[in-house]
């Protein structure tokens, strides 16, 4: 069993490899770009490893893939060129990867590229500059790590809420990461909130591309979205079918996205356990619903964010909840109204 597994894991390698090497190699058919497509959906763990090579050919910055081609061999001369052979493709993909070891262990001693970590404390949002141009504005306790190369601008959202405001470089995508997918633009205005539930993008100009990936049905679900409108998705990697489907839908108030920025939580008929898990990054008590029949109360209003025992009043007073405090642990328990009599 564990010999079979082996050999699984080193086929995967192998076809990652073998499509790096067709997809750097000069050559490339419209009928090549199909079938990688086809390839990467219907194996997202073996794309992953096509992912990785690529990354480290991002670190040679803007080293050129060598030329399969004699010197002097004409641009017409290419194009009148027969498909490459499979072996001219195994001996360009071996030769790619002799100069990717050897330019990363010199990358690696000179110049590694720095992953950045940002982490914002409690009702502290952070205006963030990256290098590229680009903004990121960084919500109350959320976190982020981030990696820009010559070729590639990468941020993992690991927690919370960010508002990306991307420089356009149509040569270096800018690709999110958040649980279980990804959001790449290249010049555009998006907010990403991460749960532990769920994901949701929210895109306020230009166009994105969002990809779930989906390791028990080993399949890529993409759609595209464009200002006005929002994505969602489960974080739970367990999910696969309908459950794990991407979310397209219309924005409600577009003009309300990221109001945190300005101190502000808005919320138009939110659902209370989400109005709540925005109000936990503004305060230090810990916020409990003690009632699951309350979650999914609906609560619109405009709050100050750095007033969360205001917004508790106020929706004490709106809905049918009691608020108590256990001051000894700093928890705040929000419950249903005890019955009359």
């Amino acid at each position: 069993m564990r010999n079979e597994a082996i050999r699984h894991a080193a086929r995967a390698v192998d076809k990652a490899d073998e499509w790096f090497s067709i997809m750097h190699s000069g050559e490339v058919q419209p009928r090549d770009v199909a079938l990688f497509e086809k390839w990467a959906s219907e194996h997202p763990d073996q794309y992953l490893r096509y992912r990785e090579l690529e990354a480290l050919w991002d670190l040679v910055g803007d080293m050129t893939p060598p030329s399969p081609f004699a010197a002097g061999t004409s641009p017409a001369r290419v194009e009148a060129r027969a498909p490459a052979s499979p072996w001219h493709r195994m001996a360009l993909g071996w030769g790619l990867a002799a100069v990717i070891v050897l330019a990363v262990a010199v990358v690696f001693i000179n110049r590694t590229p720095l992953v950045e970590h940002y982490a914002t404390e409690m009702g502290s949002p952070q205006l963030i500059e990256l290098s590229d141009g680009s903004q990121v504005h960084l919500d109350a306790r959320s976190s982020m790590d981030v990696k820009l190369t010559a070729k590639r601008r990468d941020i993992q959202l690991r927690s919370g809420e960010a508002l990306f405001s991307v420089a356009h470089d149509p040569d270096r995508p800018f690709i999110v990461s958040a649980a279980n997918g990804e959001v790449r633009a290249i010049g555009t205005v998006f907010e990403v909130d991460v749960h532990d539930a769920f994901v949701r993008i929210a895109v306020v100009e230009g166009v994105i591309e969002v990809t779930r990936h989906d390791p028990v049905s080993r399949t890529l679900r993409k759609v595209i979205a464009r200002a006005g409108e929002e994505v969602s998705y489960s974080a739970a990697p367990e999910q696969t079918g309908e459950e794990a489907s991407l979310r397209l839908s219309m924005l409600g108030s577009p003009e309300d996205v990221a109001a945190w920025r300005d101190g502000q939580l808005i919320f138009d008929g939110a659902p209370l356990s989400e109005v709540i898990r925005k109000l936990g990054r503004y305060t230090d008590q810990q916020l409990v619903i003690t009632d699951a029949a309350l979650e999914k109360l609906r609560v619109y209003g405009v709050f100050d964010a750095h007033d969360p025992d205001a917004a508790l009043a106020a929706i004490e007073h709106a809905l049918p909840v009691r608020i108590s405090r256990d001051a000894a642990k700093g928890i705040v328990y929000l419950s249903g109204l005890a019955p009359p009599g």
